[in-house]
């Protein structure tokens, strides 16, 4: 009886299985599979740096988008498909500056002629995996070079995904900047949304245009705002959409409320965008900045998204701030600015546009990339990189969940200036 009923229950309790971590599991997965084992801490890269449009763009050696440079003897490629691959950049590899702190400069077989990108098409929810050309002229190919005519059957951008129409990306030149890659640099700069107008205002000049559109959007809003009328319906407008507030009437009620002393705060913003005005583009006085901000937000301690000068009231971020102008200025977003539309744009504004517009934009030549996305799985063991590309919407190479595409050559092949074979990584934020 006792033998039966040990082998019913067991002699002992078995212990309970421990739980098994699998997110742990998966990223030391992907930390073998990224091979940043056989990589140094540090590695010398070039940030392809779009350049201003308020400097001379003629003369460009290096640009992205448009039409590429080619010999004599350099077809344009096609993928598997046979249809012609997309041009992305053409960097001139002679006008790569030391990185400044070790002296180090790309490869020997990589620091002369010119390095071309172009990237297959493929369909939309593939997302271009796979298929690529990279192109090294030399320097003899690179004094016979010319502007090479688009092919005829280059397939529309829309069809592989991205937001632009026609076959080719934006032209904007680039200059390259050096820089010391390592897991501590972003791949890109904080976004312009993130920077308060006490970090962004730095001029006087700068101060009176964010004073000056406040004061219109007041002067536009405030004969509507006094309409007792135009609340009522406004309330009732915010009640009934979907999605609405549930503090509707408590939100009117405080907006409302606010007509009287934003009227009587609009005298001291003239005084204020005047003063400035005379002070041209001099250093601001920060703490007088500071005393106009903190009682324009004193007013406004709830900035709601249905009322915009409420939110510049309290002071927009760089990004928003920079939105609004557009809007002021019809500026396009999404593309490179023409002469005429450049002239638009206040000298004050031109260092603003410029940190939006150049920066580190996600772009680099060579480096570390260690914000590799949905490419975390992909095997790079024996691998380094050659160029990353963001999804940036100047250029044209933004598509929905992409975030980029890198190309990865083995290293010794790197080292050696061999190009013809590696991966293409799409990498996917979601």
């Amino acid at each position: 009886m006792g033998n039966w009923i040990s082998r019913l229950i067991g002699k002992r309790a078995a212990k309970p299985a421990q739980p098994r971590d699998i997110g742990a599991e998966l990223l030391a997965e992907w930390e073998a599979l990224s091979g940043a084992s056989e990589r140094p801490a540090t590695a010398p890269a070039w940030s392809l740096a779009l350049r201003s449009p308020f400097r001379p763009w003629e003369g460009a050696r290096s640009w992205f988008g448009g039409l590429p440079a080619l010999p004599p003897g350099r077809d344009w490629p096609c993928g598997l498909d046979g249809l012609p691959m997309h041009f992305v950049v053409q960097i001139a590899l002679a006008d790569l500056p030391p990185e400044p702190e070790t002296g180090a400069l790309p490869p020997e077989p990589l620091r002369h002629g010119a390095l071309l990108l172009f990237l297959a098409g493929g369909e939309a929810g593939a997302r271009g995996r796979g298929g690529y050309a990279v192109m090294h002229l030399s320097e003899a190919e690179m004094a016979q070079a010319v502007e090479r005519p688009a092919p005829e059957d280059l397939p529309d951008l829309r069809d592989a995904g991205y937001w632009i129409a026609g076959g080719l990306f934006n032209r904007i030149p680039v200059d390259p900047h050096p820089f010391l890659d390592s897991d501590a640099v972003p791949n890109c700069d904080p976004s312009p949304d993130n920077i308060p107008p006490e970090t962004w205002i730095t001029t006087w000049a700068q101060a009176a245009q964010e004073a000056d559109l406040l004061i219109r959007q007041i002067e536009q809003a405030l004969p509507r705002y006094q309409d007792a009328g135009y609340w009522a319906e406004h309330c009732a407008r915010l009640q009934t959409a979907p999605g609405s507030w549930t503090s509707a009437a408590e939100d009117c009620a405080h907006g409302l409320a606010l007509v009287g002393p934003v009227a009587a705060l609009l005298p001291r913003l003239i005084e204020w965008r005047d003063a400035a005005q005379a002070q041209g583009d001099t250093p601001i006085d920060s703490e007088a900045l500071a005393a106009l901000l903190a009682a324009r937000r004193a007013l406004v301690p709830r900035a709601k998204g249905h009322l915009i000068f409420w939110q510049q009231m309290a002071g927009l971020s760089l990004g928003r701030f920079l939105g609004e102008m557009r809007k002021e200025l019809d500026l396009p977003y999404a593309t490179a600015l023409t002469a005429e539309q450049i002239a638009r744009v206040p000298q004050a504004l031109r260092p603003l546009f410029e940190a939006e517009l150049t920066g580190l934009r996600g772009h680099r030549l060579f480096g570390l990339l260690t914000e590799i996305g949905e490419g975390r799985g992909a095997d790079r063991r024996g691998t380094d990189l050659l160029i990353s590309i963001s999804a940036d919407a100047l250029i044209g190479t933004r598509r929905e969940h992409d975030f980029g595409q890198s190309i990865w050559v083995p290293r010794a092949d790197l080292a050696a200036g061999r190009l013809d074979r590696g991966q293409h990584l799409v990498l996917y934020s979601g």
